[in-house]
């Protein structure tokens, strides 16, 4: 639906907007002054305005009539007309004329997050840490609205500072729908043409276009880093050397370093509580048996086989008392009872989580699953990422660890050794027999469940995974997934 279509479509139901004619606008902005300009953007610009009844108002005009301003046009106005949310940005109005397209929202006298973290704010320091927890927690609940009480449920696609704009009390106020995709109930994900901004864009979207929920998230964590540290997404280094925010942050939260990590402009004035809440190891354990749990339904209890092939903690979404949730099932596979696996092409999933036979010959079973599972559970352990942003794989850091049973070591330093000793035991236990490197040595989601709440060794789950020798092949697998050969005058039994 396009155009002025896609305005008629807005829900009649919303009685706060109403249609402008271009004259008003025209005149409400001294005629699109560049004296009244807010801003540009690829779009077109922004502009303040003022009614005749005394309204100060936002318009958004396009900078040209195309197809896809078109389309963007009837995207925003059509998504607009549907949220209704305190931290979402509402419709005033539109403009459909023969050759124009104007949005007109209400005028936000704090303009934008941008404006106060890099822009002409910036030195006044107006966003004390009060403000910024204010900002993230608004931006998160209208960002949960859009997900999962929108209907249809709504994907923003392009979360940034420059999108959430602060009324007079610093509210957030989620804008620019421009991007936004609607997803039907039923559908986790749809792959469309990459857009977005650099730096926010989530890997799976940015690579192969894959749009979900976990996009918005991804974009919404880059936020708090902005909101925390006062730095820029993408930084530009001497010698014409661009790094991440995350590259930044990511040693300092490793460390748990996090005073480091607060924007100095605000001279120490903050709750170091609010930025190192921990998830405790309790927890944490609830997780793993939780998600455990999922996957064995998902394996065994199913009509027919489920293998989800995307694992991973973005895909664990959490409830109110932290009870977890496995989600997006956009890549799944049927698999029917008399089958052993499949055979996948292309190669789809997250880089770190792969397991070994799928990232190298497609093979697709419930131990693809098992893998990925026990790479999730190395990051409940240590609390790192499958793979760091300077390329350190979390496996080949964790396997001497589990080898020598150095626990205290694997464990997330931000528990300080506050964990149950025994139920760390079952889940590096676990977490070991889970990413070996042949799936026929990986036990079933029976077996894991069987081992995390047992942790026994001499069990007859333990005693059943036998090791066989490793064969050639099997060393050039590994070799081909951590990037570097295996010595083969070593005892193999010990890298087990």
């Amino acid at each position: 639906m396009k155009g002025a279509a896609a305005a008629a479509a807005v829900s009649a139901s919303n009685t706060t907007w109403r249609i402008f004619t271009y004259k008003e606008l025209h005149v409400a902005t001294n005629g699109f002054s560049e004296d009244n300009k807010l801003g540009e953007g690829g779009f077109g610009s922004v502009y303040w305005g003022k009614t005749n009844d005394g309204l100060q108002i936002a318009v958004k005009k396009l900078k040209a009539m195309n197809s896809k301003a078109e389309m963007e046009f009837a995207v925003e106005v059509e998504v607009l007309g549907r949220v209704r949310h305190k931290n979402l940005l509402g419709l005033r109005g539109y403009c459909a004329g023969t050759d124009q397209r104007l949005i007109v929202y209400d005028y936000m006298p704090n303009l934008s997050l941008l404006s106060h973290l890099h822009g002409q704010f910036a030195g006044e320091v107006q966003l004390d840490w009060k403000r910024r927890m204010k900002v993230a927690i608004g931006s998160g609940e209208g960002l949960l609205y859009l997900h999962h009480e929108a209907t249809p449920h709504i994907i923003h696609r392009d979360i940034k500072a420059s999108n959430v704009l602060l009324d007079s009390n610093f509210d957030p106020l989620v804008a620019d729908f421009g991007f936004a995709k609607l997803i039907p109930d039923g559908v986790s994900h749809m792959t469309t043409r990459v857009k977005g901004t650099l730096g926010y864009l989530a890997p799976e979207y940015a690579m192969w276009g894959k749009v979900s929920e976990s996009c918005d998230v991804y974009s919404f964590g880059i936020l708090l880093l902005e909101l925390v540290t006062g730095r820029k997404p993408i930084e530009k280094l001497p010698g014409g050397i661009k790094r991440t925010i995350t590259e930044w942050a990511e040693p300092f939260i490793v460390q748990g370093k996090f005073r480091d990590l607060v924007d100095p402009k605000l001279r120490g004035n903050f709750d170091e509580n609010q930025t190192e809440e921990v998830l405790e190891w309790d927890t944490r354990y609830r997780i793993a048996l939780g998600v455990a749990r999922g996957l064995h339904y998902l394996h065994k209890c199913c009509k027919h086989r489920i293998i989800h092939r995307d694992i991973k903690a973005s895909n664990v979404l959490l409830g109110p008392d932290y009870e977890p949730q496995i989600t997006d099932f956009g890549l799944a596979k049927w698999l029917p009872n008399k089958w052993t696996h499949h055979a996948v092409i292309p190669i789809e999933g997250t880089f770190g989580y792969l397991a070994p036979e799928y990232f190298m010959h497609g093979i697709v079973d419930e131990k693809t699953d098992v893998y990925s599972f026990g790479v999730l559970l190395l990051e409940i352990i240590s609390g790192r990422r499958p793979v760091d942003s300077s390329m350190q794989n979390l496996l080949l850091w964790a396997k001497p660890l589990m080898e020598s049973g150095n626990v205290a070591e694997l464990a997330d330093p931000k528990l300080e050794g506050k964990y149950e000793a025994d139920q760390m035991y079952r889940v590096v236990l676990t977490a070991s027999y889970c990413v070996r490197q042949s799936a026929a040595w990986r036990p079933s989601m029976s077996e894991v469940l069987e081992l995390l709440t047992t942790g026994q060794q001499d069990s007859e789950v333990a005693k059943s995974w036998r090791i066989p020798k490793f064969t050639s092949d099997e060393l050039d697998d590994f070799s081909m997934v951590y990037g570097y050969d295996v010595p083969l005058e070593i005892d193999l039994e010990k890298y087990l």
